[in-house]
């Protein structure tokens, strides 16, 4: 469980009241907005609990999650070491001696589609890291986001990326179940069609992918890595006592049994508003209790989702669906993973920091699925949207002028990184509700 009380950040207040109040356009907040956020504290160096379920946090995207910011050179205006050196930003990630700090309670993992794998050949993958939790090479919002999770939890936290660049929630990322649309005089691809748009009537020019095709290698490769946590985790000696083992399970399957029967009686019996009430709480109590129990034997728990992409979104057929593919995505990946509490946090668009045209309609889209804005009850209490307009930084003051990577600019994925850290600590404060 979290360590400490974290407040709801008076950013989030302002994004939604400026979004429910229909912002079309400029950035809801300047360019340094002040959080209400505890202090990050240097890492110790001592491990967690490791007789206590792993924490994973799975984060999932495109190239910025994947990671562009610059760690160097020391006099180079963006870059981290500049913002540590020259601005004093960020101490935790450096020790007394100057040297990177390491959390010992915090693996990062990030895995990938590995070149020359087959189209679905998922269990063929790249370990592009895997490590405790550190400054090494360009990073993404998983630094900032990783330190925050292990300040919160005693138990071991895993944060696991499992992404690639240059990919569309539209047709990469499509989650299963996802239906055809017409638009604008062509059929769209559903999952797993092939290929993203064609004509009614006409030839279809398929293409080696298939609508979903992203979605299917990210998830299966995340869980081939909590499949063999041991490599991913080292040190958690899971080694099991068979009668134990065989105890629990039949604990398991008894307070399945007896959830199942309380659902049953809920469909014939007629309650009062509080009778109601206090039989949902029960019946919560016991979910809760069957995960925690799940969680415990088998040495992890799906704590949460991050996400943070759009930039491949940006046309008109993908920006108009994205709302809907991202409630979606959330509903999906929580069945995917049996993790139908886990919560989601994730950050918008945020290039050139003023958004129009398709990528306003994908900002607010996304913005617009966050609990909190009212459009969907569900999402209530366990879905997140932060702002990252504030955290955009020009190439004047960045490491490049690429825009579409944030300019490299270390301070803005630090910032989004930060913040969904402590949307996702927030989150952990309050009750938990399934979306499914």
């Amino acid at each position: 469980m979290p360590r400490f009380t974290i407040q709801v950040p008076f950013l989030l207040m302002l994004i939604f009241a400026g979004y429910m109040l229909g912002n079309v356009g400029t950035p809801l907040l300047s360019q340094e907005p002040s959080r209400d956020a505890p202090t990050i504290a240097e890492p110790d160096g001592k491990p967690a609990d490791k007789s206590k379920p792993v924490q994973v946090y799975i984060l999932l995207g495109q190239s910025n999650m994947l990671g562009f910011g610059r760690v160097s050179p020391a006099d180079k205006s963006g870059t981290l070491e500049y913002m540590i050196k020259k601005k004093g930003k960020y101490p935790y990630l450096v020790d007394e001696d100057g040297q990177w700090t390491e959390r010992k309670d915090v693996r990062y993992t990030h895995v990938m589609d590995k070149r020359g794998a087959g189209l679905t050949d998922f269990d063929v993958f790249s370990d592009m890291k895997n490590q405790w939790l550190t400054v090494k090479g360009n990073f993404g919002p998983e630094l900032g986001f990783g330190h925050i999770m292990g300040q919160i939890h005693d138990e071991p936290v895993l944060v696991l990326k499992a992404c690639i660049g240059n990919r569309s929630l539209g047709w990469d990322l499509l989650p299963p179940g996802s239906e055809r649309y017409e638009f604008d005089g062509k059929i769209h691809a559903g999952y797993q069609d092939n290929p993203s748009s064609w004509v009614e009537g006409e030839p279809k020019k398929e293409v080696n992918w298939y609508a979903g095709r992203q979605y299917d290698a990210d998830t299966n490769h995340a869980k081939n890595v909590l499949k063999n946590l041991d490599k991913y985790y080292p040190g958690l000696n899971r080694a099991k006592d068979p009668v134990q083992d065989k105890k629990a399970q039949a604990a398991i399957e008894g307070l399945k049994t007896e959830i199942a029967a309380k659902e049953d009686f809920a469909r014939r019996a007629r309650f009062t508003k509080e009778g109601f009430q206090k039989f949902q709480n029960e019946l919560n109590g016991m979910r809760q209790k069957l995960s925690g129990m799940e969680a415990q034997s088998r040495g992890y728990q799906i704590a949460g989702f991050v996400f943070w992409q759009g930039h491949k979104d940006q046309n008109p057929a993908h920006a108009s669906r994205y709302e809907q593919n991202l409630v979606h995505l959330i509903k999906t990946l929580r069945e995917d993973f049996d993790a139908p509490d886990a919560k989601f946090v994730l950050a918008t668009i945020a290039f050139g920091g003023e958004l129009t045209g398709q990528a306003l309609e994908i900002c607010n889209a996304q913005l617009g699925v966050d609990g909190d804005s009212g459009r969907y009850p569900e999402f209530k209490g366990n879905v997140t949207a932060i702002d990252a307009r504030p955290f955009w930084r020009e190439k004047e003051i960045s490491p490049s002028g690429q825009g579409y990577h944030y300019n490299h600019n270390a301070e803005t994925y630090m910032e989004v990184g930060e913040a969904l850290g402590w949307a996702m600590a927030d989150l952990w404060e309050r009750p938990t509700k399934s979306s499914k």
